[in-house]
């Protein structure tokens, strides 16, 4: 396999692998967006919610930088296979406000839990305050609402740009569709998230399958 090949479809595995080991792991947290106050100050009082939402974010985090690495790669194969530069561009752009974003939302889903779990090493005392349901529902408004718009447009704008390119098959193009017009409601529909993942490994299976030589001159 080229080595270009393998960079793509090595980022593109550990993405789908991270970002769903993150959620399953972040569930029970995220399953709360919206609930009362008593529900975090209980969720926090369990080690166990702890470690459990600690490894979550942290895989939640290596997960938004194998997409930043796999989004950089997609556009600059299709770049080379002469996909519209303006489109590129823009997905580029748009990639790296999503990743942002996602990295912005990891980082408020786990505050609480980095905090409390200083306290513990510390022998602080712990949070016990409503406030602290603050911290991950921001969290959760960030991954599942801007993040999801911005993957949204890169992965439009990728569409845009090479849906005449050759050996861009019609089921991935179709599913790239799917992906625009419904990741957007991942903050009011959660699953509709799932189809991130898909998209991805989507993209990754027509990298792996794809005949063509090396991008040699998509050096941007």
């Amino acid at each position: 396999m080229e080595r270009w090949k393998r960079g793509l479809v090595g980022t593109g595995l550990a993405f789908v692998v991270l970002f769903v080991a993150g959620f399953l792991l972040l569930g029970e947290l995220f399953g709360g967006f919206a609930d009362p106050d008593r529900f975090f100050v209980a969720h926090y009082a369990n080690d166990a919610n702890l470690a459990r939402d600690l490894a979550g974010g942290v895989l939640l985090v290596a997960a938004g930088l194998a997409l930043l690495l796999f989004l950089e790669q997609l556009t600059r194969h299709l770049r080379a296979l002469g996909g519209s530069d303006v489109g590129l561009d823009a997905a580029h752009s748009s990639g790296i406000v999503a990743v942002t974003l996602l990295l912005a939302g990891a980082a408020a889903l786990t505050t609480v839990t980095v905090a409390l779990t200083f306290g513990l090493m510390t022998d602080d005392e712990p949070l016990t305050s409503p406030a602290v349901s603050l911290a991950p529902q921001l969290g959760y408004v960030l991954v599942m609402f801007p993040a999801m718009w911005a993957l949204a447009l890169a992965i439009a704008a990728l569409v845009w740009s090479g849906w005449r390119v050759p050996g861009w098959p019609g089921w991935f193009r179709w599913l790239s569709v799917a992906a625009v017009v419904l990741l957007p409601l991942s903050a009011f529909a959660f699953m509709t998230i799932v189809l991130l993942p898909v998209w991805a490994l989507g993209a990754t299976v027509w990298a792996w399958r794809s005949p063509l030589g090396a991008p040699q001159h998509a050096t941007r």
